[in-house]
């Protein structure tokens, strides 16, 4: 990976010099080396219960670019390493499924969730470009979720940076939204995704009690889940001792009508050595020796969604069955009745050609339900299954 993490350290110095460029450089710069030098720790998580002036003061400078170019020195690099190693990984085992989604749509979607600095992105789409892009003739599409509107502009910059994007931004996409609400556009960003990629998304989710949070995250983490389509891709990198684990099927990550693709139970990611020795030369002039990542703790995992079975009338009976106990006792009836001629046996000839609304109404009429009852029951009981398999 030592080719890989150079490029990535060239790639977000060349992208926070453009940064820094943007109105006044001498000023920007100032304001990043006055941000690194007031908040020396390289940690940039927010105690949202902390009341000291010092936290305070971090939460305003929130929304300036001097944080988020801070916040990109600081984490992007090795966040943007870790996920080009487990994604490298990933092609490697399952590099005919992906070239498979790419060549099949034509144009390959990926949607970030939470990634405002899209340091996922950033790796993704070089990882595909290095080992299938010269294969592929079609394009990337990537879609950026943040619940930050001040992310857009460094967002899309960074991403311009990129070679497959440089000076075009209608392959580019950022959503204002609050993920957790699900509204209309961040639901669709999710369905039309080919990746869906999650990184330290569910451990930086803030609020509430530590109960409430682990119900929170879990709750969203199946809300996701089920929005990702059969033969999507579902891509997780997070931190391993942040409850993230229990959220998305606990230590065997078994989850319905998907298939692990690839899973790193722990890693203790660390940049390659050149690197930081680039990263350090590069920087120098820039932010002298301010403190920033060079190793994570994190877990991966990578699902891929498999496709709905087809809705058989078995299906449909089955759910009659496990809600009205009459329709199951005939059913019942008529496995253990004996086999009779005359019209026994011509009333069995007849039910082998019946779909499952003709069988249940047959059965119900037998103990007394009228037809608007029979009918209304069959329409709810569709309209039931139906939504289940739309998830």
């Amino acid at each position: 990976m030592e080719e890989m993490d150079l490029e990535i350290c060239e790639f977000y110095f060349e992208a926070i010099t453009k940064l820094l460029t943007k109105e006044n450089r001498r000023e920007n710069l100032k304001e990043v080396r006055v941000y690194l030098s007031r908040f020396p720790n390289s940690s940039d998580a927010l105690n949202e219960g902390s009341k000291t002036r010092k936290r305070k003061e971090r939460r305003l400078l929130r929304g300036t670019l001097c944080y988020r170019i801070a916040y990109m020195y600081r984490n992007s690099s090795c966040m943007s390493s870790a996920v080009a190693y487990h994604f490298k990984n990933l092609m490697r085992q399952n590099a005919g499924t992906i070239k498979q989604l790419w060549q099949k749509n034509g144009i390959l979607r990926i949607c970030s969730l939470g990634g405002g600095a899209p340091s996922d992105v950033v790796a993704l789409v070089k990882v595909l470009d290095q080992d299938l892009g010269y294969r592929m003739s079609g394009d990337i599409h990537v879609t950026v979720v943040d619940i930050d509107e001040n992310w857009r502009s460094t967002c899309v910059t960074v991403l311009q940076c990129l070679n497959r994007f440089k000076n075009n931004d209608k392959k580019i996409k950022f959503i204002q939204a609050d993920v957790s609400a699900f509204g209309g556009e961040v639901t669709d960003a999710i369905k039309s995704a080919h990746i869906v990629s999650t990184v330290k998304f569910f451990s930086e989710c803030q609020g509430g009690t530590k109960k409430q949070k682990t119900q929170f995250r879990k709750n969203m983490f199946q809300k996701i889940y089920n929005l990702v389509q059969p033969e999507s891709i579902l891509f997780l990198l997070d931190c391993p001792d942040k409850g993230v684990i229990e959220i998305c099927g606990g230590v065997s990550k078994a989850l319905p009508e998907s298939h692990i693709l690839c899973d790193q139970p722990q890693d203790s990611h660390k940049m390659d050595s050149a690197a930081l020795e680039m990263h350090n030369k590069l920087y120098y002039k820039l932010f002298r020796s301010a403190m920033y990542h060079s190793s994570m703790d994190l877990f991966f995992t990578a699902w891929q969604k498999t496709e709905i079975p087809p809705l058989t009338d078995s299906v449909f009976l089955k759910v009659l069955c496990e809600k009205y106990e009459d329709f199951k006792t005939c059913l019942g009836r008529k496995k253990t009745r004996p086999e009779q001629g005359g019209a026994e046996s011509k009333r069995s000839e007849s039910d082998a050609h019946k779909n499952w609304k003709q069988i249940f109404s047959a059965e119900m009429k037998i103990v007394g339900w009228n037809r608007n009852k029979i009918r209304k029951t069959i329409f709810v009981t569709e309209k039931k299954v139906l939504q289940k398999y739309k998830k």
